[in-house]
């Protein structure tokens, strides 16, 4: 049984090229950057959220802190915001040209 399982992955592995592996790579790290992009910008947004129910509530001191976070979170959406932007008119641009 084992020897069947064997041979199908000797199978897969001669119809595909080695250079397959690292273009699959290649084309998945843009999605994988901007994945990570939204993330960086959801944790701080939460984190920003996160002292300002705590400055509320009287659990935190400093207000510049708190104030700080906003600042950073606002500023991290604005970015993302504009590389969207920047990203969704290059893809229009693509779609106008004529082949």
């Amino acid at each position: 049984m084992t020897d069947a399982i064997a041979a199908v992955g000797a199978v897969s592995g001669v119809n595909s090229p080695a250079g397959m592996e690292a273009g699959i790579s290649a084309t998945q790290r843009p999605f994988d950057l901007a994945e990570k992009m939204v993330g960086e910008v959801n944790d701080s947004v939460k984190a920003a959220d996160a002292q300002v129910r705590g400055l509320a509530l009287g659990h935190a001191d400093n207000l510049h802190d708190v104030m700080i976070a906003l600042e950073s979170a606002r500023l991290s959406m604005g970015l993302l915001v504009q590389v969207r932007n920047r990203l969704v008119d290059a893809y229009q641009d693509l779609m106008r040209m004529q082949i």
